[in-house]
């Protein structure tokens, strides 16, 4: 009996520490450092995806080759990046609840940290309709991505030279797509997505400082009110990594089940606007 009861708390310890190792195992290799702060002036960023600026993109999903293991946001020293592991030896994408306008941007930059193994590195920015979006054409980045982390800035400038067919409608980004050139899986952490370089007007119709739309209370502990001058169809509750929290119709939004923090008011207007608002949640 005793020596059964023995060999019952072997296997119970055994399952144990085989759960703790496929814990620990839940992704590859992260980043041992976070990439450089971003400098660039929030006034001059349309943030997509940055801890560092308020995101004015919802990411809805990630898609990619079949041999991708995984793709979701993975929280890393504290700080959110996009995972794809074992992806990029055919098209990996990030797609967005709705489309962007960073037509009045000249660049696009993130911060790629790269597994192991250097590779070519290329992007594509497919547009138009959001459930049937054309795909444009990509353009390389040089020089090729090397393992660690790496600075990437995309000249929109190339793909607006490309063929009037294939260049993407930047006013309707529906998301974003990356592939290794050469064709052999990756595993990469990105982060810090945003546009900047404004040649003039902003991605959105919003206003941080639009006096027509308020807030109240701010900061809120259970619901919060929206005022507007025109009547208010929806509003967004976003928080700093771009993830959408909860979408109500109406002016009144009830965030007594949302953890504490700061998060993004989306607000859309029945008179074609959409009004962005940072809110603190207590």
């Amino acid at each position: 009996m005793k020596k059964r009861n023995f060999t019952q708390l072997l296997c119970t310890v055994a399952m144990l520490l085989l759960g703790i190792q496929n814990t620990m195992a839940a992704v590859s290799n992260p980043p041992a450092t976070l990439p450089s702060a971003p400098t660039h002036d929030a006034s001059d960023v349309f943030s997509i995806f940055s801890g560092a600026y308020t995101n004015q993109a919802v990411i809805s999903k990630f898609s990619g080759p079949a041999t991708q293991t995984a793709a979701k946001i993975e929280t890393v020293s504290g700080d959110d990046m996009i995972y794809f592991e074992t992806g990029l030896n055919a098209w990996s994408y990030v797609h967005f609840e709705e489309t962007i306008n960073i037509d009045d941007y000249e660049k696009v930059h993130m911060d790629v940290y790269v597994v192991s193994g250097a590779f070519a590195f290329k992007v594509l920015f497919p547009s138009g309709d959001i459930d049937s979006p054309r795909l444009g054409s990509s353009v390389r980045f040089y020089p090729d991505l090397e393992e660690g982390w790496n600075s990437v800035d995309m000249n929109l400038a190339d793909y607006r030279a490309l063929a009037a067919d294939k260049i993407p409608d930047f006013k309707k980004i529906t998301q974003i797509g990356f592939i290794n050139h050469g064709g052999q899986a990756r595993t990469v952490y990105i982060d810090n997505i945003y546009a900047y370089g404004k040649k003039g007007g902003s991605g959105m119709k919003e206003s941080s400082i639009d006096t027509s739309v308020s807030v109240y209370p701010n900061p809120v502990v259970d619901k919060v009110t929206i005022h507007s001058e025109a009547i208010v169809n929806s509003v967004c509750v976003i928080n700093f990594a771009g993830q959408k929290i909860k979408m109500v119709q109406g002016n009144e939004v009830n965030m007594s089940d949302i953890a504490s923090g700061v998060y993004l008011l989306k607000i859309s207007l029945e008179d074609g606007n959409t009004v962005v608002k940072k809110i603190i949640k207590q």
